[in-house]
């Protein structure tokens, strides 16, 4: 990450740190008996020369993609199309993996509890360990609604702790959840057209999209100066749900501008996460 880039984020971590300071704690209102809501009414204008998208970072997937020679590779190898024109058969290809997309499910909580469970025709009592997540469902900036989830897991081992029961259960269990985001994540696992083949080639596709998450992961550079802070972050993206992928790393404000023979993508608005998404830059 260039330095200039570095400071540019660091400035505007600590611009809404001092915003939210005098906030921390609480605070008497603005006007006594009046809501905290109560700006004038809004007034709705169309730019004349800025224009902005919401998914600021589709064009550094689109870099990914172009950087590990996918596009190539499928033009050569497919052949479906005869004639390109104007579109080549890894365009389309490309064009339904960037177009998944998708409910955010925020974590929000965890708790955990135990208790010791005999079925009515066994012979001993097993430990049962159950993890409750407070989970919030959000579609762009709507917040869709809370909700309770429950994963009970079942063991004789009464010598690890409930954390570790579930770490060890959880790495076991990863390839389950991988066929889960290939099902529900990037949607491959369904069957909308009418023969084998179609679905076949839409599940081949639709699991691209896993594919580029994950390469995004493994190709974030590890500097030895921060390993474990980098290693820790390619985890987070590796195990990170396909949707709080898009969320994270596609569907940021930007401007789009051509200056120069050059596309400049210029965001528009700070996160935790642009570090990240910038060292990944870096690395395309």
């Amino acid at each position: 990450m260039k330095a200039s880039v570095g400071r540019q984020l660091e400035r505007e971590k600590r611009k809404i740190a001092a915003r939210l300071a005098p906030l921390i704690g609480g605070r008497e209102p603005k006007t006594p008996g009046a809501p905290e809501f109560n700006a004038p009414r809004a007034r709705y204008e169309i730019a004349e020369r800025v224009r902005a998208v919401t998914c600021g970072g589709l064009p550094a997937m689109h870099d990914l993609v172009r950087g590990v020679g996918l596009p190539d590779a499928i033009d050569e190898e497919l052949g479906i199309l005869k004639r390109a024109r104007p579109y080549r058969d890894s365009d389309h290809i490309l064009n339904i993996v960037k177009e998944r997309g998708y409910l955010n499910k925020r974590l929000i909580a965890e708790d955990t509890a135990e208790f010791e469970h005999r079925p009515s025709k066994a012979a001993r009592a097993y430990r049962i360990v159950v993890l409750r997540k407070l989970i919030d469902e959000e579609r762009g900036q709507r917040c869709m609604g809370s909700d309770f989830r429950y994963f009970f897991y079942v063991t004789n081992d009464r010598k690890l702790t409930q954390a570790e029961v579930i770490a060890e259960s959880n790495r076991r269990c990863n390839q389950e959840n991988l066929i889960e985001q290939l099902k529900n994540g990037v949607r491959a696992l369904r069957a909308p057209l009418n023969t084998l083949e179609a679905n076949w080639a839409y599940m081949v596709i639709a699991s691209l999209a896993w594919s580029i998450k994950a390469w995004a992961a493994l190709l974030l550079p590890v500097a030895p100066r921060w390993r474990e802070r980098h290693q820790a972050e390619q985890n987070r993206i590796l195990r990170m749900d396909f949707r709080g992928f898009v969320q994270t790393f596609i569907l940021l404000p930007a401007q789009v501008l051509l200056r120069g023979r050059q596309l400049v993508i210029r965001l528009l608005a700070w996160r935790p996460t642009l570090p990240t998404f910038f060292r990944l830059l870096d690395a395309l």
